[in-house]
């Protein structure tokens, strides 16, 4: 037990540690986005994040729509979907953890948003605005928010937006929700042409 609880401090670090390159070398590779199925990311990302929790009481509640959403981003938008399940897993204190998906096609404007819901401390309003904020460089940044560092930058990357709202409107406390928002590759294609 104690081993396993030293062997995932040790993968955590090592992940942080890419992200940390990753972050680096992004800002200078251009994008080379491709057509993805946000259903297949988002089921490859929740099998991932469920096997780095296999001794602990997780239900991660993901019914993909029976349209097929596509996105115009590169496979590394995996990452974002990664970290913001793994933080919902990771920050709830209690016995059951659970964390619910939802992707809903915006109509109208060609976009289509993924909804992460946890039932973790939440994030209180004052930190909402500036947690996905970094203004220090790369060399200088501490371990710590790394990887909404990185989500926020692979967002960006990809033309979508991202939001950190209350899982409960009004009561933080209830557990947080990342609305991450990126056009469809129709709208991507039709914008390049």
């Amino acid at each position: 037990m104690y081993m396993d609880g030293i062997l995932r401090h040790i993968q955590r670090a090592i992940g942080l540690i890419g992200a940390v390159r990753l972050l680096s070398t992004l800002r200078h590779e251009p994008v080379q986005p491709e057509s993805l199925s946000l259903n297949d990311v988002l089921e490859d990302c929740i099998d991932s994040v469920l096997k780095e929790f296999p001794k602990e009481d997780v239900s991660i509640k993901f019914d993909p729509p029976g349209e097929e959403m596509l996105i115009s981003a590169e496979p590394l938008v995996s990452h974002v979907f990664k970290n913001i399940l793994d933080n919902a897993v990771r920050h709830q204190r209690r016995e059951k953890k659970r964390v619910e998906v939802d992707i809903i096609r915006e109509p109208g404007d060609g976009s289509v948003t993924v909804s992460i819901s946890d039932h973790g401390p939440g994030v209180p309003d004052t930190m909402k605005s500036t947690l996905l904020q970094r203004s220090e460089p790369i060399s200088d940044m501490k371990l710590t928010g790394i990887g909404l560092a990185l989500v926020k930058e692979l967002v960006d990357r990809y033309h979508g937006t991202i939001e950190i709202m209350d899982r409960v409107e009004g009561d933080h406390t209830q557990g947080a929700r990342f609305v991450i928002t990126f056009p469809t590759a129709e709208v991507v294609g039709r914008t390049k042409s």
